[in-house]
């Protein structure tokens, strides 16, 4: 993804003042978006599909099943950076990052430093 900047937002206490500045930060059309993690997900490719729901983007259903492509990693990074790039995201905030695993937060950070980017 082009990325100018990740901002991870670690606020345990979800306080109010945080939420409200990061969801104000969202405005996909001057290129930053603020990315909601789904709370309690298990699925592998879960914050991929987060940074699509942000851009107003979802991968297609399958032709057998809607949730064919939940479990799909690489193709769910694929697509969310391909539409980072098209939107011209440059900025990307994620409020209630304790709630995300490491290996979550490894993902947006390396589809970020892929590009040379911080």
């Amino acid at each position: 993804m082009i990325y100018g900047e990740v901002t991870i937002v670690v606020d345990e206490q979800d306080d109010l003042f945080y939420t409200r500045a990061a969801l104000q930060a969202h405005r996909p059309g001057e290129g930053r978006i603020t990315v909601q993690p789904t709370p309690a997900s298990s699925s592998p490719a879960a914050l991929a599909h987060d940074v699509l729901y942000a851009l107003g983007k979802r991968l297609a259903p399958g032709p057998n099943s809607p949730d064919v492509w939940l479990d799909s990693v690489n193709t769910a990074w694929l697509a969310a950076a391909a539409w980072g790039v098209a939107t011209g995201v440059r900025h990307v905030v994620v409020p209630r990052a304790h709630l995300l695993t490491i290996r979550r937060i490894d993902q947006l950070l390396a589809c970020a430093s892929r590009r040379g980017l911080s």
